[in-house]
């Protein structure tokens, strides 16, 4: 039985898919969540799902360890393991896409998240892009990412002239191409296009193999970053790469099961990580998102993404803000508050004193009279202590539906 159904506590034969849904984990890695990292890969092996595993930081060793263990889990199912500048598996990324527009905007997205563009170089760009991918097409021309990020000018006038296009609409895009501004903005574009060439990453993105064989039934797709690549690089390498995925996915393979895992990448683009997502509502894809720093996360992207999360597991925190936000988040209770308050009083009471003359002497005592006040206050469930003093192994778990908060032992 797979820890998350134990956790959730679900029986062993249930779909996570559909029983835990999207689910964060929250909290600094320690050897718990370490524990359900792999329990997650391993549980996804062995019920055949296709994963798409994103790991923004990963070291050598562990992507070793880890591929040594996927191979011997996949039987007739392959691994693709991609990282920025490594060439060892490669993928025809514009197969993830069905007509020009989707091709040209995927290009403009590229050049975007390399370097600031304006809103009018890429309206050019995209155009530009359109008229040379439909002058391929229709001459029965074959080209991969690489070919189109080497694209100028005249080369796309020479083909159009080509086509079976009209004298008139020819003359159109010949206006379109000969325009001073065209030229300017495509040079903008070829400069900002530029890293792609370099660092290796568009070579990745031009193999003979499709995004259709890389995602097949039970196959497992490593995206890898490593700790000391540049944010940028990173962040570039996972935006575009999953971008694509979840392109083809929303149109393709509809009857999968597809597990989505992002480990140490929560820099992802933010609409790429609503697309996948929402998947959740009518396929059976589901995403398993560790973020480290959730206040921090939602400060910069907001806190939508809860509303698309079905499943948390919490562990310990490594801030005080943390600590409050998911002590708000497991909620509160109506509780009792008893309280107690004392009156000092003074009385004469005979004491048995003898006095001088015989008798006794009548001296002051101290009385307490008690009032107890009952009252109804709203308290929090958990208090923001418990997300602080979590053990290695402790988690807490929460559940919109069917609804759960509570504490648990990860066991293997």
């Amino acid at each position: 039985m797979a820890i998350l159904h134990k956790l959730f506590e679900q029986s062993s034969s249930d779909d996570l898919i559909n029983s835990v849904g999207n689910l964060i984990v929250s909290g600094v890695e320690n050897k718990g969540s370490y524990i359900i990292y792999k329990d997650m890969v391993a549980h996804a092996l062995s019920t055949k799902k296709t994963i798409i595993l994103a790991n923004g930081a990963i070291i050598d060793s562990e992507r070793e360890t880890m591929e040594a263990f996927v191979k011997s889990s996949l039987s007739d199912r392959t691994l693709f393991s991609f990282g920025y500048g490594d060439y060892s598996d490669s993928v025809d990324i514009l197969t993830a896409f069905s007509n020009p527009i989707e091709k040209a905007e995927f290009i403009i997205k590229a050049a975007s998240l390399i370097s600031g563009l304006s809103e009018a170089i890429k309206s050019v760009g995209k155009r530009f892009y359109c008229y040379a991918i439909e002058a391929f097409d229709s001459l029965g021309m074959s080209y991969k990412f690489n070919d189109l990020l080497d694209l100028n000018i005249e080369l796309v006038k020479s083909k159009v002239s080509l086509t079976a296009l009209s004298d008139l609409e020819k003359e159109n895009r010949f206006m379109f191409l000969n325009d001073a501004t065209t030229y300017a903005s495509i040079a903008a574009l070829s400069t900002a296009l530029f890293p792609l060439k370099f660092d290796g990453l568009s070579r990745m993105f031009s193999g003979s193999t499709s995004l259709n064989s890389v995602l097949g039934e039970g196959n497992m797709i490593m995206l890898n970053a490593t700790p000391t690549e540049e944010a940028n690089k990173k962040k570039t390498f996972l935006d575009l790469t999953l971008n694509s995925i979840a392109k083809f996915l929303e149109k393709n393979k509809t009857s999968s099961k597809v597990l989505f895992i992002n480990r140490k990448a929560d820099f992802v683009d933010v609409e790429v990580v609503r697309s996948i997502l929402e998947f959740n509502s009518t396929l059976k894809y589901s995403m398993y998102f560790f973020i480290e720093d959730i206040s921090k996360y939602i400060s910069i992207n907001g806190n939508d993404i809860l509303d698309s999360t079905k499943s948390y597991l919490v562990f310990t925190q490594n801030s005080d803000a943390n600590c409050n936000f998911w002590s708000q988040f497991f909620g509160s209770r109506e509780m009792k508050d008893i309280s107690h308050s004392y009156t000092a009083k003074k009385g004469l009471l005979s004491s048995m004193i003898p006095s001088v003359g015989g008798g006794v002497v009548a001296s002051p005592k101290n009385y307490k009279t008690t009032t107890q006040t009952i009252q109804k206050v709203v308290k929090p469930i958990y208090q923001p202590s418990v997300f602080l003093e979590l053990k290695n192994t402790d988690v807490m778990v929460f559940s919109r539906a069917p609804l759960k908060r509570r504490k648990a032992k990860i066991e293997v």
